[in-house]
């Protein structure tokens, strides 16, 4: 079947698969707003509808199946990461998130392109072309890391302003995701976070572009990799349109949609300590 019989059968039939005080629960299909794009899940909630449920991915699931063709193991997959996620939430309820510690806040650099449905409902600044916004790690010892958003409504659940979440992350997440910089066989600084996952936002760390800067004794040219890593140039004088179109061509050539920071080059100046768009002649 598509992708399209393929919803409308595991909408309608999940539940069978699914352990005896879940059966009465219900199924729908929500499109799922992510950074640099949305995607379609299923969501298996109670009676009335309240209460926190994993989310189930539609394209994996219809990836599962297509790989294995066979529907009722793809619905016995899927309720067994289910059952596997309403295990890690009752330990981690991440819908209180009055609980939630503060600590765990940290910041994420996304494109403001693309993302303008996301942005409308997240508390977000504006730098240039970009836009950072915040997420909450959990932390648990079983199941590692996971984060999620920080909505308007988790911010004002947590009593925290859009500069409360600003100074809260700016301290955390160089602590939870520690710094990363490093020379390339080709020459360039390569700049993420040791774990490599929304690396760009290395950027921002406090004093890194200055301190680098400081090093080589020259301006930087910083060119966008993804969201995960960005390469890091001294300005010997390079023509700014050759540098955004290698960024652009890498783009098309290597990134995904959902992976991509930007389609040019950036500037960063020692004697401002800021970051810009370069202009040429």
């Amino acid at each position: 079947m598509n992708y399209e019989a393929f919803k409308t059968a595991v909408t309608a039939e999940l539940t069978e698969y699914l352990p005896a005080e879940y059966r009465n629960w219900q199924v729908s299909v929500h499109e799922i707003v992510k950074v640099n794009g949305t995607r379609e899940a299923l969501h298996v909630m109670p009676p009335g509808g309240y209460g926190g449920s994993p989310t189930l991915y539609l394209d994996e699931l219809f990836d599962y199946y297509e790989n294995c063709s066979n529907f009722a193991k793809t619905c016995q997959k899927a309720a067994a990461i289910f059952v596997i996620g309403m295990d890690y939430l009752s330990k981690i309820d991440i819908c209180d998130a009055g609980d939630l510690p503060k600590d765990n806040i940290i910041f994420v650099l996304i494109p403001q392109r693309g993302n303008e449905r996301l942005l409308a409902g997240v508390p977000h600044r504006l730098i240039m072309d970009l836009a950072l916004i915040y997420r909450v790690v959990l932390i648990s010892e079983q199941d590692g890391i996971n984060s999620a958003i920080v909505t308007k409504e988790m911010a004002e659940e947590l009593d925290l302003t859009e500069e409360d979440l600003y100074k809260l992350s700016i301290k955390n997440t160089p602590d939870m995701l520690p710094l990363d910089l490093r020379m390339s066989e080709s020459g360039l600084f390569v700049l993420s976070n040791q774990l490599c996952i929304s690396g760009a936002s290395a950027l921002l760390y406090p004093g890194v572009l200055s301190d680098l800067a400081e090093d080589v004794d020259s301006d930087l040219f910083i060119l966008p990799g993804s969201l995960n890593e960005v390469f890091i140039i001294p300005d010997v004088g390079q023509d700014v349109r050759e540098l955004n179109r290698i960024v652009a061509s890498a783009n098309e050539a290597i990134l995904k949609e959902e992976d991509m920071l930007s389609d040019h080059a950036y500037y960063y100046h020692r004697a401002t300590d800021q970051i810009c768009t370069p202009k040429w002649e």
